[in-house]
């Protein structure tokens, strides 16, 4: 009776086990995932948008990158060059050819995390007769999931051979959101602000 009761009851574990698989994520294999660099680049992106063309239309400016210092920086650089082009800048090489330069530093360009869990997290279950305890996967009535890209960026239009401030930019802030959600182990769920095709969709 208690071997027929040991078995029964391994036997539920392992459908719950079933079940409540049916809603998990499977982590990419790189130390950095798309979802990750998506996010960061989308808020970049937003960060960094559209540069006034009345500051920078038809000048030669000079992108001097010396004090950034952040994640992604060479797509950071990219993007404020396709900026300035759409802003009608003319870009040159050096500082000496320029008639401003642009100073662009990161204060935050990374990934914030949130998970939420209403219901019942894994736990370890010790099994008679076996050494090893099974580990009872988590069963959740409402789960989420949230990964926030994160930008904030300082822009210095500066006079190269001066060292004096030609205009005033306003610091900018960009932000994207990615969630997963479960509804009674029934999931994920997706919802993003990001465009699709970010997302490789």
């Amino acid at each position: 009776m208690v071997r027929n009761g040991v078995r029964l009851a391994v036997f539920g574990l392992a459908l719950v086990a079933v079940l409540s698989g049916c809603g998990t994520v499977r982590d990419t294999l790189p130390a950095r995932s798309a979802l990750e660099q998506s996010l960061i680049s989308t808020a970049a992106d937003r960060a960094l948008g559209e540069l006034p063309g009345e500051v920078f239309g038809g000048r030669r400016v000079f992108l001097d990158t010396v004090n950034l210092d952040c994640l992604d920086k060479s797509y950071v650089i990219g993007k404020c060059r396709q900026a300035l082009l759409d802003a009608g800048a003319i870009l040159v090489k050096t500082a000496d050819e320029a008639e401003m330069s642009l100073e662009i530093a990161s204060g935050t360009l990374s990934l914030n995390r949130w998970e939420y869990l209403f219901g019942i997290p894994a736990l370890p279950m010790p099994i008679p007769y076996n050494g090893e305890p099974l580990k009872l996967p988590e069963v959740p009535f409402w789960k989420r999931m949230v990964y926030r890209g994160e930008a904030k960026m300082l822009l210095s239009v500066i006079d190269p051979k001066t060292g004096a401030r030609l205009a005033e930019l306003p610091t900018r802030y960009g932000s994207s959101q990615f969630r997963l959600s479960w509804y009674f182990i029934i999931g994920p769920f997706r919802a993003t602000d990001m465009p699709e095709e970010a997302l490789g969709k």
